[in-house]
């Protein structure tokens, strides 16, 4: 029987490049300028819009009047009073929209950027397998191999390119915003590295990882922030005061539910509709213990009731058998 710390890397083989770089077409970029820009997304947006005064980016969501998500996005800081805001292209008009309804009189201007920038991903395979196991070895996974040389943290493609660690997990590696018409891959490679695209390398390292990305895995008006694991995502800033959607009792609040990784027996699959129900392999329990969120070969993410996941570890979805783990970059 394979060990828990085996079974992360095992049930897929995948080619593992020293570098893997995908440029993200299912992200669009909203570019917010104006002087009260700052202040408007701190009204908006579930973490603290201030960081960005010394870091490049940062992981937040957006959330309705009931506290539930609505879009996620990761925020970063251009020039002058602009910000921009890397979101899923299925909902940016939404979110677009979501923004100009609590504009009122502010002195900010909200547009695509779609046809100017480009949403890229670097990273390493081999670097995220390593992080995991570290995980499980250690007990604080917010300092697991940062302080280790990366090429990853040596590049630099320009003044008007942003790159930025992905803020959420140290494994993802580099987010980057670029000009839609750059080859992001040739410039990497000019610089040195041994850089390969293999398409839905980075999905699948997300989904080894638990990390639901897009409003068909975090999903629309339903999951509190903490089930989609903002909180563990460093997208929550619980001191940072009121903004749409906030709750009081949010430090106090304790989620049973929460998006979690399966892997699969089968690797193809077929299409199996989002939101799936989960149910115990055995039987032992009638209700569905989660439900899907996505599939990738012969990885998925389901949105979990954590305790039972936990408990029943072998669950189903008709007659395709599931095993569902705990990240181990959980705290």
């Amino acid at each position: 029987m394979l060990s828990r710390k085996s079974l992360w890397f095992s049930t897929v083989e995948l080619e593992k490049p020293e570098f893997g770089a995908e440029r993200l077409k299912g992200r669009s970029v909203l570019s917010i300028k104006g002087a009260d820009a700052e202040g408007f997304l701190q009204e908006l947006t579930t973490n603290d819009v201030r960081q960005l005064e010394v870091g490049p980016s940062m992981f937040t969501l957006f959330l309705n009047g009931r506290g539930r998500v609505i879009h996620d996005a990761i925020i970063y800081k251009g020039k002058d009073d602009t910000f921009y805001i890397d979101c899923d292209i299925a909902s940016v008009q939404a979110l677009q929209v979501h923004m100009i309804m609590f504009r009122a009189r502010k002195e900010v201007k909200i547009k695509s950027v779609e046809h100017e920038l480009a949403t890229w991903s670097i990273f390493s395979p081999k670097e995220a397998e390593k992080y995991i196991n570290k995980c499980q070895e250690e007990d604080e996974p917010d300092n697991i191999c940062r302080d280790e040389p990366n090429p990853l943290d040596e590049i630099e493609l320009g003044e008007n390119i942003i790159v930025s660690r992905d803020p959420r997990i140290w494994a993802l590696g580099l987010r980057i915003l670029a000009p839609k018409e750059m080859d992001v891959i040739h410039t990497i490679k000019n610089l040195g590295l041994k850089v390969k695209a293999i398409p839905n390398l980075y999905k699948t390292i997300r989904y080894k990882l638990g990390i639901g990305e897009g409003t068909s895995e975090v999903g629309y008006g339903r999951c509190l922030p903490a089930e989609v694991n903002g909180d563990y995502l460093h997208g929550i800033d619980v001191n940072k005061g009121s903004y749409i959607g906030f709750v009081p009792d949010v430090k106090k609040r304790n989620v049973d539910t929460r998006l979690m990784p399966i892997m699969v027996n089968t690797v193809h699959l077929g299409e199996i509709p989002v939101n799936t129900p989960i149910e115990d392999a055995r039987g032992r329990k009638k209700a569905p213990v989660g439900y899907l969120r996505g599939l990738q070969g012969s990885l998925g993410l389901g949105l979990m009731n954590v305790s039972g996941a936990l408990q029943y570890k072998n669950v189903k979805i008709g007659k395709i058998l599931m095993q569902v783990l705990k990240p181990p970059w959980w705290k």
